[in-house]
């Protein structure tokens, strides 16, 4: 089974940990990964953009998640 690391590094050198914005549970979405407090799956986001619909529209169709879970930051 392939898991997600629990840290990312980004290019400027700052870590976090995936844990903070995202949550895999085989009782939500069956284990797809989702934003936190949602089930509101990643891969949505990654649609989104492939589409080259902007992360603002995103956010504005998924009020649930925040810019902070798409973004990363702190």
């Amino acid at each position: 089974m392939n898991r997600l690391t629990s840290t990312f590094i980004f290019y400027n050198s700052t870590t976090m940990n995936i844990h903070d914005y995202i949550t895999i549970s085989p009782e939500v979405q069956f284990g797809t990964p989702v934003f936190n407090g949602t089930r509101i799956m990643v891969s949505s986001l990654f649609l989104y953009l492939e589409k080259d619909i902007t992360l603002n529209e995103f956010l504005k169709d998924f009020p649930s998640v925040s810019k902070q879970q798409c973004e990363g930051e702190d």
